[in-house]
């Protein structure tokens, strides 16, 4: 309701993504005419994590499914828990093991119900981190559950590590992860539909290469600014253009009062 007020006295809208953009205009959040996309950027990490399994307690020859956010509803990680039940539970033996990165008010709740689920040995509940990349380096395959998600930027950050995505179908996901492409898309709130993807991925080790090495070489794709989509640089100047359009605008309507 406050989103739709102010819309009525907002001149321009800025989205992160078309998908965003296209749910905004949709719930009544200004007309199309309004938004402007530019992605929000990303800085990506060039060093090497070595022996980033190790510094965990993970055997190199377990595959790991990370997946890193804040621990709140909205961040779908209860069905990333439930996914890794179903997981376990048709294949017991299976070298699995399972990494959440975050912290939040749902922390307690989702480690009892990791426990209740049977996966107490098998997942790892890392807190909250600042380098996240050095958790990306310990993963196979990453996972974003989320109800609703703007862009997604450690979807980005993971695609970069060379990492297959499973991600829900929601909001500005599907402009971040290219479906069949760089990871798989899949219904929200839905742990059989993401275990099932999961076990897509898991079944087929040519497939996560493959879209692993499309995921970076996605990210890495240079749009009009000369710089990569999703680069903090290529943000910049798209919010200066923006703005200085903005400014001109302005100052038309200004000189046209003033000359009346």
């Amino acid at each position: 309701l406050a989103e739709r007020l102010t819309a009525r006295v907002t001149d321009r809208f800025i989205a992160l993504t078309e998908g965003e953009r296209r749910e905004s205009v949709e719930q009544g959040l200004g007309p199309a005419a309004k938004w402007t996309v530019i992605h929000s950027g990303v800085r990506f990490d060039d060093r090497t994590y070595e022996h980033a399994k190790r510094g965990l307690d993970i055997a190199a020859d377990e595959t790991v499914i990370a997946v890193v956010a804040r621990l709140e509803p909205v961040k779908g990680v209860e069905y990333f828990i439930r996914a890794a039940a179903r997981l376990q539970h048709r294949d017991p033996d299976r070298k699995l093991r399972y990494l959440v990165v975050g912290g939040g008010s749902l922390g307690a709740g989702l480690l009892n119900l990791a426990g209740g689920l049977g996966l107490g040995g098998k997942i790892i509940f890392a807190g909250f981190q600042r380098e996240v990349f050095k958790y990306l380096a310990a993963a196979d395959i990453y996972v974003q559950p989320s109800l609703n998600e703007g862009m997604g930027r450690t979807v980005l950050e993971a695609q970069y590590m060379k990492l297959p995505v499973v991600a829900s179908n929601v909001c500005g996901l599907p402009d971040a992860v290219k479906d069949g492409v760089t990871g798989l898309l899949v219904p929200p709130a839905d742990p059989g539909a993401l275990a099932a993807a999961l076990e897509t991925l898991l079944k087929d080790s040519a497939l996560r290469y493959r879209m692993g090495e499309a995921a970076r070489k996605w990210v890495l794709e240079k749009d009009f600014t000369g710089y990569t989509r999703f680069s903090a640089e290529s943000m910049n100047i798209q919010l200066k253009k923006f703005y200085n359009e903005l400014l001109a605008r302005l100052l038309t309507d200004l000189a046209e009062l003033l000359a009346r």
